[in-house]
């Protein structure tokens, strides 16, 4: 039987729960055998791929990401907003993380949590947070030596449980992704949208194959959309961040009488740097 909405929100509640008091144990649990943990997005991904027993014995990525970048802090989390739509959980959330005695750090991020059904119950199959790790570094480096001593230790964790090549994939989060330039095609697309320039709204976008989702999961063409789901909507966005080769926000959308508030996310073309696709999602 397919999990109903509350019971998946249930589910990745547990995810938050596990990480405040540190039960390791429970939060592998959540996961699927073939899970995948991209925290944040734009950095290489941590993915399941043992079997049986492997999770258990240490061999897991989720259990070296666990120990990389969750042990050794005090992290907790603060929910704006919670969607649900089909098997994906959405949620716009301040992720607030102690790192050490002296530095405390703030990143707000959008979090998908994409589910599926194993052994009969609900599991998380991906986790993709959405957060800015330019700016995480930024706040840790204006701690002074406090914060240098932080990333070095950090540093030196990452090489010792994610070895080199783990290291490399993590920081090329830093290095390859959309940035600013993602943050003003956003914003482009809603004043474009807003405005009926169909022919702008198309040059955002990477060819005719770039679907629009509004809502997420119904998936159309852009002349589809402004003839259909986009016709007489006005949107607001704010709270943009990038994150990889995405870019997310929060939204407002007004047809008329009717207001939706959610997430969006813009997924770019990392070659032509243009819009592959936009999810948005509302509780309906």
């Amino acid at each position: 039987m397919r999990a109903t909405s509350e019971e998946l929100l249930e589910l990745v509640d547990r995810s938050p729960a596990a990480v405040a008091i540190h039960d390791k144990k429970a939060w592998l649990e959540l996961f699927s055998r073939a899970a995948v943990v991209q925290d944040p997005v734009g950095t290489a991904p941590h993915r399941r791929t043992v079997s049986g027993d492997g999770a258990a014995s240490g061999n897991d990525p989720l259990g070296r990401f666990w120990e990389t970048f969750i042990a050794p802090n005090r992290i907790s989390f603060t929910s704006y907003q919670d969607i649900v739509i089909g098997d994906e959980v959405v949620r716009d959330v301040l992720i607030r993380s102690e790192l050490g005695s002296d530095i405390t750090i703030e990143v707000p991020a959008y979090v998908i949590y994409r589910t599926t059904e194993e052994n009969g119950a609900a599991r998380i199959e991906a986790l993709m947070a959405h957060w800015e790790l330019r700016s995480m570094v930024r706040q840790v480096i204006s701690g002074g030596l406090a914060g240098l001593s932080t990333m070095i230790q950090l540093g030196w964790r990452m090489l010792k449980i994610q070895g080199a090549a783990g290291a490399l994939g993590y920081m090329q989060g830093i290095s390859r992704g959309i940035f600013g330039r993602g943050r003003r095609a956003v914003r482009s697309f809603a004043a474009m949208l807003n405005a009926r320039d169909e022919k702008a709204l198309v040059g955002l976008l990477d060819g005719e194959e770039t679907l629009i989702e509004c809502p997420a999961g119904v998936g159309e063409s852009v002349h589809e959309f402004l003839d259909g789901a986009g016709r007489d909507l006005r949107i607001d966005v704010s709270g943009l961040t990038s994150a990889g080769w995405w870019s997310s926000c929060v939204f407002r959308a007004n047809r008329g009488d009717v207001t939706h508030r959610g997430v969006a996310f813009f997924e770019f073309n990392p070659k032509t740097r243009k819009i592959r696709s936009a999810r948005f999602f509302w509780n309906a």
